[in-house]
């Protein structure tokens, strides 16, 4: 039975980053034991400096990962708050114009009273021309 090779990337602390040419069914059983390196060996300062590298991003990304649901609840939070302030603006337009109507109304009433008042003093014959 003929297999074929893949190419594969290794993860291994002193080949990270290399890729190698092995069988399609590595590592399950049946697998041919061929192997061979594509990539030269990386020198040591990229042993050293690679493993740290990716260890951040794994960590980056499991931040990220852990975080999503926080952000997904912060969105539903402030989509619910933004229905909440349209409805408050619309209440707070329909207060200010019930406000505005109180004041004209609490306007017409002072200018009767002092229309009523000025009348009763006239009408006391407390008015000498």
């Amino acid at each position: 039975m003929s297999q074929s090779t893949v190419t594969v990337t290794s993860w291994k602390e002193d080949n990270v980053g290399r890729r190698f040419l092995g069988c399609e069914r590595y590592p399950n059983k049946g697998y041919c034991k061929f192997f061979k390196w594509i990539d030269q060996q990386l020198c040591e300062r990229a042993k050293q400096i690679i493993p740290g590298l990716l260890k951040r991003l794994n960590e980056q990304r499991d931040e990220k990962r852990n975080l999503e649901p926080v952000i997904d609840k912060l969105e539903e939070m402030r989509s619910i708050m933004q229905s909440v302030n349209d409805r408050l603006e619309v209440e707070n337009r329909a207060l200010k114009n019930e406000n505005r109507a109180l004041k004209n109304e609490n306007r017409a009433l002072k200018n009767k009273y002092e229309d009523d008042r000025l009348m009763h003093f006239v009408r006391n014959d407390a008015f000498v021309v």
